[in-house]
């Protein structure tokens, strides 16, 4: 019986949760019984068959988003992502839709389909929830929709490279920049790519020692890099010494809030 009660408890949760202060589960709940009601009562044939396939469709996606066994079994499958993205538009949207589409259709005359639209709209408005609000949007830094302290190393990087004539730029920097560097400057060349944790096991000391919190190995860092030919290290101020890799011929060439940038003098 406790399990049972759990279920139910997660079934509901999981309920509350879908639909968050969404007004929609009336709409929604009034749609399901209004298709009971046409596959009852309707003497239309086909559109008792459109009305049995909706509610049929629309229950077994109840079963299979709000049953806590289904649930799990798919997320297993596809992924707990994928599953919460693609699978909750199945009840709830052709059943609402269905709904104010079978109201407006039920006008004899034009102005009454009209009317009757018109308060389906603004049913949907009342029960939804405005997004445009700065709860989910912030005004952008920059055009690129991107932090500034990306933008900030990447303009050191090519600032630097262009005084000095280096046509081919290798940056090794910490996860945080390496991965929106290219979004912003496809033109510096990146010692590692985003999968590169996942697929290039040569890379991860190199990865580990970029992004570490505490301070780095230094010199092992910088003859690591310099084998590999990266000529541009960018550290996080925070896991950087006093010293740092200036002792190992990379110097500073220029640093923001966040972080500093060095240069092999050795390069070549």
């Amino acid at each position: 019986m406790t399990r049972l009660t759990n279920l139910i408890e997660m079934s509901l949760n999981g309920w509350n949760k879908y639909f968050g202060g969404s007004l929609f589960r009336w709409l929604f709940t009034i749609g399901l019984i209004l298709l009971v009601v046409v596959v009852l009562r309707s003497e239309k044939r086909e559109e008792k068959k459109r009305a049995s396939f909706l509610l049929s469709v629309a229950l077994m996606g109840l079963v299979v988003i709000f049953c806590p066994v289904s649930a799990w079994v798919i997320k297993k499958m596809v992924g707990e992502k994928v599953y919460w993205r693609t699978m909750w538009i199945l009840p709830v949207v052709p059943v609402t839709v269905w709904l104010g589409v079978w109201l407006i259709s039920s006008g004899r005359k034009l102005w009454m389909k009209g009317v009757t639209g018109l308060l389906v709209v603004a049913a949907i408005v009342v029960c939804g929830k405005s997004v445009l609000n700065e709860n989910y949007f912030s005004k952008n830094e920059n055009p690129y929709k991107l932090e500034s302290h990306v933008i900030e190393v990447a303009d050191l990087v090519q600032e630097h490279a262009q005084s000095q004539g280096v046509s081919d730029i290798k940056l090794l920097s910490p996860y945080s920049l390496s991965t929106y560097i290219r979004i912003y400057d496809a033109g510096i060349g990146q010692y590692y790519g985003r999968n590169t944790t996942r697929r290039e096991k040569r890379h991860k000391y190199l990865f580990r020692e970029v992004n570490a919190t505490e301070e780095h190995d230094y010199k092992k860092l910088a003859r690591r890099a310099r084998k590999k030919g990266v000529n541009y290290i960018a550290l996080h101020v925070q896991g950087d010494g006093p010293a740092g890799l200036a002792a190992y011929d990379f110097v500073l060439v220029g640093e923001t809030p966040d972080y500093r940038l060095y240069f092999d003098a050795r390069w070549e």
